[in-house]
């Protein structure tokens, strides 16, 4: 089995997709998508899939993109979004389980100005080995690449760890500009 890959579509639409057992091989990811503009995933499962696969990887995106009501069981890297990523970033009503995680759960990185939204969202993750980010985001080496509004609202989560070290939230700004952080129950 090959793994969707979805490269410079004008939209993507995901829905109602179910992936257990990921790949194991070859750096295979769930769901790959490049160039795409925009787009939404949801109502999809994702379980057992274990690092260096990840359950989405989101490159260059230009419009907006929407995660939701999706569950990631079983997982390490949950999503991971990398390169110039524009437009906004919405993640919401999702359940994320991460229990033998080695590796940050979501990398949020180089968003190019926009707005991240992380909403209603389940996450229950233990890190059992190396240091582990529950939230990673990073920004490019450059003013434009900022991340204009970051929007953190009514989320359960629980965080432990076995015996890694684990961080809650890490933001690496490179930058020059400001972010705007909004916490909220």
């Amino acid at each position: 089995g090959q793994s969707p890959f979805i490269s410079g579509a004008p939209a993507v639409t995901l829905a109602d997709h179910t992936m257990v057992n990921g790949f194991n091989f070859d750096n295979t990811d769930a769901i790959f998508g490049n160039g795409i503009a925009g787009g939404q995933i949801s109502n999809s499962t994702f379980s057992n899939i274990s690092f260096p696969d990840r359950a989405l990887q989101l490159t260059t995106s230009t419009g907006d993109f929407v995660i939701t009501n999706n569950l990631f069981d079983n997982i390490n890297i949950a999503v991971n979004v990398v390169d110039a990523f524009s437009g906004s970033l919405i993640i919401s009503n999702n359940s994320f389980f991460a229990p033998n995680a080695t590796n940050d759960v979501l990398r949020l990185r180089a968003n190019d100005g926009g707005t991240i939204l992380f909403e209603n969202n389940t996450l229950d993750a233990r890190v059992v080995a190396g240091s582990v980010d529950l939230f990673e985001i990073r920004t490019a080496n450059s003013a434009s690449n900022l991340i204009d509004h970051f929007v953190f609202r009514n989320n359960d989560i629980t965080f432990t760890s076995a015996t890694g070290f684990g961080r809650f939230f890490q933001y690496a700004a490179l930058g020059i500009g400001s972010t705007q952080f909004i916490f909220e129950n």
